[in-house]
């Protein structure tokens, strides 16, 4: 009798330990590949956002310092930039937010103040370069 019992139990710690291992197993699966899904969206927003950067002049160098087209950026960029906002790293919306906040600044006095765009063009261009940084994170290339 003693045996019988001995054999259930170790039955059932084994059934339980099966059930541990293969649920576990499926877990840490489905996290991978929810990571690695979100890696790919990332990127596709990274590659949209570098796709419309290199398409328009969103930046223009004038004499030794950038400035930056406000309706380009509104109309090639920020709609990349919104579309996978969820995906940007806290510096990155940082200044993408920073940037809304000028825009709507300057639409309230009516005026394109120089400082105002001249920070623009600075956290755009901090923007791009956190993209490409990304790249050389994820990817391992220059």
């Amino acid at each position: 009798m003693e045996e019988g019992l001995s054999n259930v139990i170790s039955g059932a710690i084994g059934a339980i330990a099966g059930l541990a291992g293969g649920f576990t197993t499926t877990w840490f699966q489905a996290r991978i590949a929810t990571r690695k899904e979100t890696i790919e969206k990332k990127f596709q927003v990274y590659n949209k956002i570098l796709e419309q950067d290199g398409a328009s002049c969103v930046l223009q160098l004038v004499d030794v310092e950038f400035q930056m087209d406000i309706a380009e950026y509104i109309q090639k960029v920020r709609p990349h930039l919104f579309a996978g906002f969820h995906l940007l790293n806290s510096d990155m919306r940082n200044r993408v937010l920073e940037i809304d906040k000028l825009i709507e600044l300057m639409n309230n006095i009516e005026d394109m103040d120089e400082a105002m765009l001249k920070e623009c063009a600075l956290n755009y261009a901090r923007v791009i370069q956190l993209v490409k940084d990304s790249y050389v994170e994820q990817f391992g290339e220059k």
